[in-house]
């Protein structure tokens, strides 16, 4: 911390925006020691409706925050103030301290750069503020989940905003793996409600209300989770927006120790509708095969509860999941211009066996399909599947952004959306050459594509208000049977 840097104290915190004066090279704006915490009832240190900026409330001007542990009924966290340890307070009240190590980052204003630029790290801008924390136990979710208690320090000018980007890289450094959230919305109790099965899967893009109603009626009033490895809470008022819940629920399980903690699984068990988001499917699969997460999951499946994923969400579904694994962070997506000409490129990596649906078992799922024009490399992936002996014939279903199938007990599916609608692809014979560094040649592979308002049986493999088409691949080349040769 900067020896010169001051915060002069204000008389009121509405004067915070015309008086703080933060010199500061780097370290202010964030600070780390130890939570001092009234938590007799945290949801009354907010005030809401109130847009009265708060204040860092330093007692002695000109001295370096202290990061020693706090003391009971001296140093503690009030409405409108936070006292930090070594510095006296003019009001001491009842408190419970609660000793965990704690970033607290502040900014101003909703900075969408910075949001884009922190959103795979899980980092969140809150509104006005920032807290990032790590509270090992479930006061994580509770205090996240009272992001509205934030703290703001006055408003920044671009050149002190720009000390806040280096402060949050920081924070990022500094805080700690394997600490999940846990963001709730409505009654902070769970219910039991008697839920129906049911499979939501949504290609991507712009939400569909119809499909998420659909998976709120599957829930019968329960509790609704959506389940992410970044990010932040926008799907609670979205989906409580739509759906009559006992609650929305956000959980962010970043990495396989947070997946390892057996407070995750237990919320998972807990909600009556699971939703996977999108994102990426390869941290999915890297931080939650093999751990509790995935257990919990498939009890869930195995219990009948509504399951539902959009993008990388409904890439997991299937039995045989693309899992991006060598993709890069900030790389291009899988092409089929890359799959095509050599099925055994170094980043196609298919894994299989990680969620159980039965009605999804020997089946792969892909989203954004005709938008990214993915038909090669899914042809692709199903040659891989059969040449490596996973399945003899393996099935399909791709779905396209803006579109959803909303799929009942019975395997019957509906088409929902505005996009381009739904592939159902089945291979009819074995690759003619799937082989390391050689064009692909497969063909005969029979494809049905529903439009909105069309149905599909999974488990009959057959539809109506659909068209029928074969697509054969001839040495990386694809050529469809319909009168155009479209291939979509």
């Amino acid at each position: 911390m900067a020896r010169r840097a001051e915060l002069p104290v204000l008389p009121r915190s509405g004067d915070l925006a015309k008086h703080v004066f933060v010199q500061v090279a780097l370290g202010i704006p964030v600070f780390h020691g130890d939570l001092a915490d009234h938590v007799h009832d945290l949801g009354k240190q907010c005030s809401r409706g109130n847009s009265e900026a708060r204040a860092l409330h330093v007692l002695r001007v000109g001295s370096p925050i202290a990061s020693q542990s706090p003391q009971p009924r001296k140093d503690v966290l009030t409405d409108h103030r936070v006292h930090v340890a070594r510095v006296e307070v003019l009001e001491a009240v009842p408190a419970v301290v609660l000793k965990r190590p704690f970033l607290v980052v502040f900014t101003v204003g909703e900075e969408t750069l910075l949001h884009r630029l922190l959103f795979p790290i899980g980092l969140q801008f809150l509104g006005n503020f920032l807290l990032v924390q790590s509270l090992e136990k479930q006061e994580v979710g509770e205090l996240l989940r009272l992001r509205a208690c934030g703290i703001v320090i006055g408003t920044m000018n671009t050149f002190q905003r720009s000390f806040s980007l280096l402060t949050l890289w920081l924070a990022a450094s500094l805080a700690p793996a394997g600490s999940y959230q846990y963001l709730r919305l409505g009654n902070k109790n769970d219910i039991q409600t008697r839920p129906a099965p049911g499979i939501a899967m949504m290609g991507g893009g712009s939400d569909l209300d119809e499909a998420f109603r659909w998976l709120c009626q599957k829930g019968n009033g329960g509790d609704f989770l959506i389940l992410r490895a970044s990010g932040g809470d926008a799907y609670n008022s979205y989906v409580n927006g739509l759906c009559k819940l006992n609650s929305a629920a956000t959980l962010i399980v970043p990495d396989r120790q947070a997946a390892q903690d057996p407070a995750v699984a237990e919320m998972i068990r807990q909600a009556e509708v699971v939703f996977i988001s999108g994102g990426d499917q390869a941290h999915y699969i890297r931080a939650w095969k093999d751990t509790p997460v995935q257990d919990a999951i498939n009890a869930n499946i195995a219990e009948g509860k509504p399951i539902g994923g959009t993008s990388a969400g409904l890439a997991v579904l299937g039995e045989f999941v693309y899992g991006a694994l060598g993709d890069t962070p900030d790389g291009k997506d899988l092409a089929s211009t890359d799959v095509l000409p050599n099925p055994y490129y170094e980043r196609v990596t298919l894994i299989r066996g990680f969620l159980k649906i039965p009605l999804l078992e020997n089946l792969l799922t892909d989203s954004h399909f005709a938008k990214r024009d993915r038909m090669g490399r899914t042809l692709g992936f199903l040659a891989r599947i059969i040449e490596d002996g996973w399945s003899k014939s393996p099935k399909e279903v791709a779905i396209d952004e803006k579109s959803a199938v909303l799929v009942e007990p019975d395997g019957k599916g509906t088409v929902v959306g505005t996009g381009n609608g739904a592939y159902f692809l089945r291979p009819t014979r074995r690759p003619d050459v799937c082989n390391s560094g050689l064009p692909l040649t497969f063909r005969e592979i029979s494809v049905y594509k529903v439009p909105a308002g069309g149905h599909f049986s999974v488990t009959s493999w057959t539809g109506d208000g659909g068209t029928a088409y074969s697509l054969s691949v001839e040495q990386g080349k694809i050529d469809s049977t319909q009168a155009d040769h479209s291939i979509y």
